[in-house]
């Protein structure tokens, strides 16, 4: 049995700001009227913590570019929570990240704390 304070996460957290350009509508275009730049709170291989302008309901899909220093990282995701932020009236979102492909994958895993 877990305790109920220990981590269920099963990929290696990075707490890094990162700059993120999101579409809450899931579509593929590069360029696109609903692609929104945000801030990484903190992101793993399986998932990314952000601030919103607004609250997203779970299950809604999403489309990313993750830049990190040394590359872009285009994915997919889908709205996991929505809880309300310390920096209202903006809004927490995670979301599980989908369409990484193995080489994107290893890149997030390794990447320096």
């Amino acid at each position: 049995m877990v305790p109920p304070s220990a981590d269920k996460r099963k990929d290696r957290r990075l707490d890094k700001k990162l700059v993120l350009r999101v579409a809450p509508d899931g579509g593929q275009s590069q360029v696109s009227p609903s692609w929104t730049i945000v801030t990484s709170k903190n992101i793993s291989a399986g998932g990314v913590l952000f601030t919103y302008d607004k609250r997203l309901n779970e299950g809604t899909p999403l489309t990313f570019q993750i830049h990190f220093p040394e590359k872009t990282i285009d994915c997919s995701g889908v709205v996991y929570r929505s809880s309300p932020s310390a920096l209202e009236p903006l809004v927490n979102i995670a979301a599980k990240l989908q369409g990484l492909g193995r080489g994107d994958r290893e890149f997030i895993e390794r990447y320096p704390l």
